[in-house]
C-alpha cells in the first residue's frame, strides 16, 4: 500500500467496484477511465470477497425453516476512497491505479 494520508493529492487511472461474477462470486472489478483525472484522498475501505449464497426456504409440516442469503467470506481487499470535490461523490480506487501528485 502506498504511504498516502487523508487531505492528500492524487491522480486516478481507474476506478473500482465490486460486482459478482458468473459463478455468484463477489470480486473487484477495474473500470479504466479514457483520461486521468485528480482527486483528494478521503479514506480507505475494507471490501469482502466471497461466494454468495442464496436464501432458501423449508417448509416442514406447520413448521418453516428459513436461511436467509449471505456472503460467504474467504477474504477482503483495502481499497482507497477518493473525491473530487468536498460535495463529490466518493469513488473506490485500488492502489495501483493512484498515484500521489
Amino acid at each position: 500500500m502506498k504511504n498516502l494520508n487523508i487531505g492528500d493529492a492524487v491522480r486516478v487511472r481507474a476506478t473500482a467496484s465490486m460486482e459478482y461474477d458468473e459463478f455468484e462470486n463477489r470480486i473487484v472489478v477495474r473500470e479504466p477511465l479514457p483520461a486521468p483525472f485528480e482527486a483528494i484522498v478521503t479514506g480507505q475501505a475494507r471490501r469482502m470477497l466471497g461466494k454468495y449464497q442464496g436464501g432458501s426456504e423449508r417448509v416442514m409440516g406447520y413448521s418453516v425453516d428459513y436461511n436467509p442469503p449471505c456472503l460467504d467470506v474467504t477474504g477482503s481487499v483495502l481499497l482507497w476512497c477518493v473525491r473530487t470535490a468536498k460535495a463529490g461523490k466518493e469513488r473506490l480506487v485500488r492502489d495501483e491505479d493512484l498515484e500521489a501528485v
